[in-house]
């Protein structure tokens, strides 16, 4: 859950999210296939085969993080302290 209450669940079809609490979901369109989905405020972290993806306004943009950057691909797993 992001800090606006949203639901955020990463699939093998990408990333859904929930604006109700779970009765209904639409797709986000994320750089690569996530492999899970963190959220703190309006930032997602995206661990992905491709490295990490992050975006700072709720999904509306992506930034892709892989090897050129520091973050080797496949990113398996994102931790974070506030």
């Amino acid at each position: 859950m992001d800090g606006s209450g949203k639901v955020l669940v990463a699939t093998d079809g990408g990333l859904s999210v929930s604006a109700n609490s779970g009765a209904s979901f639409t797709n986000v369109t994320v750089p690569a296939t996530p492999r899970g989905i963190y959220a703190q405020g309006s930032t997602w972290y995206a661990p992905t085969s491709q490295g990490l993806a992050i975006s700072t306004d709720a999904g509306v943009s992506w930034v892709s993080y892989n090897g050129a950057q520091g973050v080797p691909p496949p990113a398996n797993d994102v931790w974070f302290s506030p």
